[in-house]
């Protein structure tokens, strides 16, 4: 029986969204033939942005991904990939160790195929080598490529069940973060085997792009803690401050991982701020397990949609108007509370996520206004354990 079969029964553990930063979206087409600095994928550019993760306090984003560019154009003399002299002087190990003493961690590529997806060496016929190489700098997320892989043929298949093999044989395993955005393939034969599937192409600092892929996510609405819907642009030059909102909330209701990909330098301080926020940081923690699916339970002609999802200690309302229709300025309206938390509830605390605000007590019902193109994020509870969270689990 083929080890892709085995894997199938095995499955995968879930894990929490992950925080992090991303270059991808501004560096994929960039050129590698560049003088290391913090504009060129190199060692300096790495540790530049985990310098700016530190004093731009995002300290809990712990992730940095170096998703391609990073291995010279010839491996050494034993067949082993090997950092770019110039780019990375001091190699992958070097980095991976500055950059952890930091605070961070590194997710660094690996390709399936012949080539990357900027033309340098792939993994194909070396998996088990390159990845030994990989784990030897400390490093224990890989982000799997595809690029050079035209379709999904059976040898497309056997090389993901391989690697996860591989990926088992080191403790803990390494976490798979699979980026298969080329081709169509079928996933139930991929899923098993990858602790995140990214099968969306990257998103665009655009609020074309940013709100095509909301409607899309939402047409379906599920579980994206280990199917990726792609980057956060918020605060970039392509959003206003609500269209930030929608994305930011839209993801948080999603439970997807939250991987900044934008050039930090040019993210507004309004951006920043509100990826900073609190209550931001608990609903991609372990103290919030959603319990099913987003369902929405509002629409109005105003525009305005309602969804709801449960979690197990509180009820998370996502609502917005991701439309512009008339009256075309900020409306203000009631919700009742035993409407929106989907059971009798008298009394609750609410918190307005995407807001620098104190939880608040509130009684029967509830105001919130809101703009066109813009939204709230509201975590309700019938209890009061929201009120009791400690300064330490919301730094």
């Amino acid at each position: 029986m083929r080890v892709w079969l085995l894997g199938v029964l095995c499955g995968v553990q879930a894990s929490l969204p992950l925080r992090g930063w991303s270059g991808w979206t501004t560096y994929a087409n960039s050129s590698l033939d560049c003088t290391p600095s913090k504009h060129c994928i190199s060692e300096t550019l790495y540790n530049s942005v985990a310098n700016a993760l530190i004093n731009e306090s995002y300290k809990w984003y712990h992730w940095i991904d170096i998703d391609d560019g990073w291995v010279s154009k010839e491996r050494d003399s034993s067949g082993r990939l090997q950092a770019d002299a110039l780019r990375f002087p001091h190699g992958l190990d070097n980095l991976v160790s500055s950059v952890q003493n930091k605070g961070f961690n590194l997710g660094v590529g690996i390709e399936l195929g012949a080539t990357t997806c900027m033309g340098l060496p792939g993994s194909a016929g070396h998996l088990e080598l390159d990845v030994q190489t990989i784990v030897a700098a400390n490093v224990s997320r890989l982000l799997v490529y595809a690029c050079s892989i035209p379709s999904a043929t059976s040898s497309f298949y056997f090389q993901v069940s391989t690697l996860w093999s591989i990926a088992q044989k080191y403790s803990p395993p390494l976490h798979l973060h699979c980026i298969f955005d080329k081709f169509d393939f079928n996933q139930s034969l991929v899923t098993p085997f990858c602790d995140v599937l990214q099968t969306y192409r990257v998103i665009k600092d655009d609020w074309a792009d940013v709100k095509d892929r909301i409607k899309m996510l939402l047409a379906t609405p599920r579980n994206y803690t280990s199917l990726y819907p792609g980057g956060l642009v918020v605060g970039g030059y392509g959003l206003t401050l609500g269209q930030s909102r929608i994305q930011l909330g839209a993801w948080l209701l999603l439970h997807s991982s939250l991987i900044i990909s934008l050039d930090l330098e040019s993210i507004s301080n309004a951006g920043r701020l509100l990826l900073q926020l609190p209550f931001v940081k608990l609903l991609g923690s372990h103290y919030s397990t959603p319990v099913s699916d987003p369902k929405m339970i509002a629409s109005y002609d105003n525009g305005i949609q309602v969804w709801r999802r449960p979690f197990t200690e509180f009820v998370l309302l996502y609502i917005m108007r991701f439309e512009v229709h008339d009256p075309q300025y900020p409306i203000e309206m009631t919700f009742e509370l035993s409407d929106m938390v989907g059971r009798t509830c008298d009394e609750a605390v609410l918190i307005d996520v995407l807001c620098d605000c104190k939880p608040k007590v509130i009684q029967y019902r509830f105001n919130l206004t809101i703009a066109p193109l813009d939204a709230s994020l509201i975590m309700l509870d019938c209890g009061t354990q929201l009120l009791h969270y400690s300064e330490h689990e919301l730094q």
